[in-house]
């Protein structure tokens, strides 16, 4: 008795365990009818265990946390086949490129309802089927907008910018976007790629030689200046000299050099002079 009563319970307890619907913290789960004459119909559940017996009842759950979902052309994440997003430049030319959308689901009762509703789908199933085909939508939509230089240039942050708001507005309110992002930079043809780093690479050398011109011209330019400024300096001195000597020249009076001689003099006469040597007069100081 106590035996049967033993594998009793543990049979009720394990089918009581299979027969139970876990919506997990962060999540909003959705119980939908199979059958019945309210076939279809949702009802949404907060996190817990739900017992279920009826085999006709299938439950959702929608995580309302952000979570990143990634297409790339490597097999190390995301999806072990190349998931990635391919499109066409205003050339014509195909480019390619991994991609990650960030995202989550909006947890305002009903949210998760309609998202279900639109697309009878579980998240991973909505977010690796419509959402990645949205994204891949807008790149072509968007993509031809811009010539492959720039969308491996200064136009990919443009670009990205525009499949964000496409996504956002196709998908809002039910889901979230956070971010769109490359997980590597947009690949052109290999040929093409070759071209525009050969166009870069001439493009910064250029710049280069331009800075370098314009480098020898400022040190021509400050060279010219300090001459200049060297020029002014000696005539501003000439011509501070030659006041000077003016006024010098201006101020010798006979009279002041006579004086001056006499101060001069040390009262000794010539040993030798010349037949028109002369002394200097007492008369002639008057």
């Amino acid at each position: 008795m106590k035996k049967f009563l033993f594998f009793l319970i543990a049979f009720v307890s394990v089918f009581g365990i299979m027969s139970c619907a876990k919506v997990p913290p962060g999540y909003v789960g959705l119980k939908v009818k199979m059958s019945g004459d309210d076939k279809g119909s949702i009802t949404e559940k907060v996190p817990g265990y739900y017992f279920n017996m009826n085999p006709m009842v299938s439950y959702y759950t929608f995580p309302t946390f952000v979570k990143t979902y990634k297409w790339t052309a490597g097999k190390d994440e995301g999806s072990p086949t190349n998931q990635e997003i391919v499109f066409s430049s205003s050339e014509g030319l195909k480019i390619s490129c991994d991609i990650g959308v960030t995202l989550s689901v909006n947890g305002e009762k009903g949210q998760a309802t309609r998202l279900f509703e639109s697309y009878r789908e579980g998240i991973d199933e909505i977010t690796d089927g419509y959402v990645r085909n949205a994204v891949r939508d807008a790149f072509n939509i968007y993509g031809v907008n811009y010539p492959a230089d720039k969308i491996v240039g200064d136009g990919k942050a443009q670009l990205i910018g525009d499949v964000k708001k496409y996504i956002t507005d196709k998908f809002a309110p039910m889901l979230i976007v956070d971010d769109v992002s490359y997980l590597s930079n947009p690949r052109p043809p290999e040929s093409v790629e070759d071209a525009i780093n050969l166009k870069v690479k001439a493009t910064q050398t250029a710049l280069q030689k331009q800075q370098e011109v314009v480098s020898a011209q400022a040190d021509a330019q400050k060279a010219v200046a300090a001459a200049q400024g060297e020029a002014d300096s000696i005539k501003v001195k000439a011509e501070a000299q030659a006041e000077a000597n003016r006024k010098l020249a201006s101020s010798l009076t006979p009279e002041l050099v006579k004086a001056q001689w006499i101060d001069r003099w040390d009262g000794k006469l010539p040993t030798v002079a010349g037949s028109g040597a002369t002394i200097l007069n007492y008369s002639d100081l008057k």
